[in-house]
């Protein structure tokens, strides 16, 4: 059986946050705003949501200390500092975003047993989230999924509740301020997520539709990441290709990258596209090859040598900066391996030797 479900209404055009202002008055009188330190400020979508509620009149308090791969506590600081809110706007790239969705259950549902609440296996709604995104990767404005850095597990975790936006306001303006590097990185984690839902067992012909128009989106488009700057004309292709492998992923889930990834970028500082792109070429050769060589097809690649040369662009000057030893890597492989949320999303079973060798090789 096959199943599509997207509540989640987008709307994307320029100067969507002013003109869809009365989207905030039917979620109610009070508002919190989450978002990081700097980036919505600089790109101008925290001053806009500010007017937007101001017209409005709808009151709001801001907490804008997320940060990068923000841990688990954020969502009880971020709860405390919007208590009494209708609803919850998360302005940023991920971790603002998923840290809204984590926010909005505990506004909802009290502070208490936080971690619980947001990981336990008791299920908690949450009060209306309209997320506003900044970066073209992380899908998050067409997800239900938060995923938070746990620091005694050392590595990041999925939240257990599934929380989709109400809303998603989209401007392509919002994305033209961000520095080269944190821009790559998050279009090729958009691209591991149309990849991984692509090569997924729980592949739909609905999934397919978006994952496949990402990938042939970033094809079209990725010889752009090697400019400092990408006209908007172009980047808009980015922010939908994100989007689209948001939705991609929300019936699918993610897969072997991502959970080989996520350790790399918890103990290295790896970015979190980059620590997945720099597994895909060896995550290539345990997938389906038929299915691999319609991905490297829509992206724009010949064979798996050219689409390595082209990855290491990005992955090695990183990369080459980190030395991780077998002791470490056993502790990793181990990791994956008890992680059968991943594992069980693979179209074959792979073994702790596979494993083994992906990391291994990806990181010689």
């Amino acid at each position: 059986m096959n199943k599509f479900y997207m509540p989640t209404q987008i709307l994307e055009g320029d100067g969507i946050v002013q003109s869809s202002a009365d989207v905030f008055k039917k979620l109610g009188k009070r508002a919190l705003i989450v978002t990081g330190r700097s980036s919505a400020k600089k790109c101008g979508a925290l001053d806009d949501v500010v007017a937007a509620l101001d017209s409005c009149q709808i009151e709001y308090n801001i907490f804008d200390e997320v940060r990068e791969n923000p841990p688990i506590s954020q969502n009880y600081d971020g709860a405390v500092v919007g208590k009494g809110a209708d609803f919850v706007i998360g302005i940023g790239g991920g971790s603002p975003m998923d840290t809204a969705k984590g926010i909005a259950i505990l506004l909802k549902h009290g502070t208490a047993d936080y971690v619980e609440k947001l990981f336990g296996k008791k299920d908690y709604d949450a009060l209306p989230v309209v997320t506003i995104p900044t970066t073209a990767g992380t899908g998050s404005e067409a997800t239900p999924y938060s995923v938070f850095t746990d620091d005694n597990l050392e590595t990041k975790l999925s939240m257990a509740r599934r929380v989709f936006p109400t809303y998603s306001l989209i401007d392509v303006k919002y994305f033209m301020t961000m520095p080269q590097g944190v821009r790559n990185s998050t279009i090729i984690d958009a691209y591991s997520h149309a990849v991984e839902s692509y090569l997924n067992v729980n592949s739909t012909p609905y999934s397919e539709l978006y994952a496949l128009k990402a990938i042939e989106l970033f094809g079209a488009h990725k010889d752009e990441l090697s400019k400092e700057q990408i006209d908007s004309d172009i980047f808009i292709d980015f922010v939908r290709a994100s989007t689209y492998a948001g939705v991609a992923i929300a019936l699918t889930g993610t897969s072997l990258p991502h959970a080989l990834g996520y350790p790399i970028t918890y103990h290295y500082g790896v970015p979190h596209g980059i620590a997945n792109g720099m597994f895909m070429v060896e995550y290539f050769k345990l997938s389906p090859p038929q299915r691999v060589a319609t991905v490297l097809e829509k992206s724009g690649f010949n064979d798996l040598a050219e689409f390595k040369l082209y990855m290491d662009q990005f992955v090695k000057p990183l990369t080459s900066k980190i030395e991780v030893g077998q002791a470490k890597i056993s502790e990793f492989v181990a990791m994956l391996m008890s992680n059968q949320a991943k594992l069980k999303n693979h179209p074959r079973k792979v073994t702790e030797g596979e494993i083994l060798s992906v990391y291994n090789n990806s990181l010689a």
